[in-house]
C-alpha cells in the first residue's frame, strides 16, 4: 500500500519540478553569462584566477583589483562551452536548476514526509525557485543552504551527529562557487547560540571548521572584502530589478510570507518559542524579503521554524526525491532539444534580446573605440565583442555607486551623458532602441553619425 503510495507523491513531486524546470527551457541566456564566460576563458588560458580586472576598460587601464568570487563556477561555464557551445550553456542551467530545486524538496519532504503540507510547502517553494532558473551560481547557495539547513535541523532536533561533519568541506566548496556562503554563516551561528539536543561544542567545533574551511579558495580572507561591498552599496538596488524590493503582490513574496504567518501560528499555538526559532524568523523577514533575489531564502527559514506534525510518515529517501527531480529536468531538456517543449533557437532568441547585428556590424568595421555600453548589455558584448573593454556590466562591486549612478543618468535621461566622464571619453556608442540617450545623440547628426541601425540597438561613431 505504501508503495503505491509512494509512487503517486513522486509523481506529483515531478509535477512541482516540472513547473520549476519550465523556465529553464528559455532559449535566451542570461545577461551575466557572457562576463562569467570570459573570467573562465581567463582562468583557462592564465591558469589562475585575476588579481585585476581584465574585460572592463577601466580595469584593464587602471589594473583595478578584482576578485573573481565565482571562480570555480565560472571555469566549468566555460568548460561546458568549449564542448558544448551555447547548447551546453542551456544544459548547465538545467543542471544547475536540478541541483537547488532538488536540494530545497530534499529539505522539505525529508522534514515533512509526504504529507499534504509538504506538497503544499514545496509548491510555494516553486513560486520562488522559478524566478532563479538560470545558469547563475547563485544555485549553489540555494542548494547548499538548504542541505545546511538539513543537517544542523536533524542534529538539533535528534542529536544525532551523523553527516554533519560534511558541513565543513561542503563550505570550502561553497566559497569558491558563491560568495553568500555567509549566509550559511549566519545558520551556524543560530545553532551554536541554540544547540537544541545536540552539543554546543559540536556546534562551535563545526562552525569554526566551516569558517575556517571557506577561506581555503585563491583569495582567502580578502574574499570578505566582497562581502562588504555588496553589504553597503544602495545603489544596485535602485537600478536592478533582482536587487530590488519584491513586491508584495509578487507569488514568490506571498509565498514567503504565508510560510512565516503558517511558523508564528504554530509557535503562538505552543505558547514557546526557541532562540533558534525566533532568529530563523527574524532573518527571513530582514534578509530573506529585503530584495526579489533572497526571497527563496526567506521561504526556507520560515520553513525551519515550522514544527513537522507528528507521528511521523515512514522516512523519505533523499535519493528518490533527487532521483525524481533530476530525471524530469533532464527529460524536459532533451524534449526541448527535439523541438517538441518549445523554440530551440538559440540565436533568433538572442538576437530579439541584445544586439548582435550591431556587434557583427562592429566586430567587421573595427570603428575605433573607446566604446560606451548600457549595463544591461554589459554581460552579453563582454563574451560577444572583446575587441572593445566594457565599460560597464553587472558587477556592481566592481565599479561604485558613483559610476553606476551617473550611468543610469547617461542612459535614462536626456542630458545626464553630458557630466558622465565615460562617455567623454568614447568614439562608439553601442545603443538601445527607445533609450533617452539614443534619442538625444540621433538629434545631434553633427556630432554623432549613425552608422548602424536595427530594431535592437543603434551605434554611433562621434564624427
Amino acid at each position: 500500500m505504501y508503495d503505491r503510495q509512494n509512487t503517486i507523491a513522486l509523481i506529483a513531486l515531478g509535477a512541482i519540478a516540472a513547473f520549476v524546470g519550465a523556465n529553464t527551457l528559455r532559449p535566451t541566456l542570461d545577461a551575466d553569462t557572457g562576463w562569467h564566460l570570459r573570467i573562465g576563458q581567463f582562468i583557462d588560458l592564465q591558469g589562475t584566477v585575476p588579481a585585476t580586472d581584465p574585460i572592463s576598460r577601466m580595469g584593464i587601464e587602471d589594473a583595478v583589483p578584482w576578485q573573481a568570487y565565482s571562480w570555480l563556477h565560472e571555469w566549468l561555464m566555460h568548460r561546458w562551452y568549449v564542448a558544448r557551445g551555447d547548447a551546453g550553456i542551456l544544459e548547465m542551467r538545467t543542471a544547475l536548476v536540478a541541483l537547488s530545486s532538488a536540494s530545497v524538496f530534499a529539505l522539505v519532504f525529508g522534514r515533512f514526509g509526504f504529507r499534504p503540507l509538504a506538497f503544499l510547502i514545496a509548491f510555494g517553494l516553486a513560486f520562488t525557485l522559478t524566478p532563479m532558473a538560470t545558469e547563475r551560481p547563485w544555485h549553489y547557495t540555494i542548494a547548499f543552504t538548504a542541505i545546511t539547513l538539513r543537517l544542523v535541523l536533524t542534529v538539533r532536533e535528534t542529536g544525532s551527529n551523523r553527516l554533519v561533519f560534511a558541513l565543513i568541506p561542503l563550505f570550502a566548496l561553497w566559497a569558491n562557487l558563491h560568495i553568500q556562503f555567509v549566509l550559511g554563516w549566519f545558520i551556524l551561528g543560530l545553532w551554536c547560540i541554540d544547540p537544541g539536543l545536540s552539543s554546543r561544542r559540536l556546534a562551535a567545533g563545526i562552525t569554526i571548521g566551516c569558517i575556517l574551511a571557506t577561506f581555503a579558495n585563491p583569495y582567502h580572507i580578502r574574499l570578505l572584502e566582497v562581502i562588504l561591498d555588496y553589504a553597503t552599496q544602495s545603489a544596485p538596488r535602485e537600478l536592478i530589478q533582482e536587487l530590488a524590493l519584491p513586491s508584495v503582490r509578487s507569488l514568490p513574496f506571498l509565498a514567503a510570507v504565508s510560510f512565516a504567518l503558517v511558523a508564528i501560528l504554530g509557535i503562538a499555538r505552543r505558547r514557546t518559542i526557541g532562540f533558534f526559532e525566533f532568529g530563523v524568523l527574524l532573518a527571513a523577514g530582514l534578509v530573506g524579503m529585503r530584495m526579489n533575489r533572497d526571497l527563496w531564502f526567506g521561504a526556507l527559514l520560515a520553513i525551519a521554524a515550522i514544527r513537522p506534525p507528528a507521528p511521523a510518515n515512514p522516512t523519505v529517501r533523499s535519493a528518490s526525491v533527487l532521483l525524481t527531480v533530476l530525471s524530469v529536468l533532464i527529460a524536459m531538456r532533451v524534449f526541448n532539444s527535439t523541438g517538441l517543449l518549445g523554440n530551440t533557437d538559440i540565436a533568433a532568441a538572442q538576437a530579439r534580446a541584445y544586439p548582435v547585428h550591431a556587434v557583427e556590424f562592429l566586430k567587421s568595421e573595427r570603428p575605433p573605440g573607446p566604446l560606451f555600453n548600457d549595463i544591461s548589455w554589459g554581460g552579453y558584448l563582454a563574451w560577444a565583442l572583446p575587441e572593445y573593454p566594457l565599460t560597464i556590466d553587472g558587477r556592481t562591486n566592481l565599479y561604485g555607486e558613483t559610476q553606476l549612478l551617473q550611468s543610469s543618468r547617461s542612459w535614462s535621461t536626456l542630458d545626464g551623458w553630458k557630466s558622465d566622464v565615460e562617455f567623454a571619453k568614447c568614439n562608439v556608442v553601442l545603443a538601445r532602441v527607445g533609450r533617452p540617450l539614443t534619442d538625444s545623440l540621433r538629434a545631434m547628426p553633427d556630432v554623432w553619425r549613425i552608422a548602424h541601425a536595427d530594431a535592437v540597438a543603434v551605434v554611433f561613431i562621434r564624427r
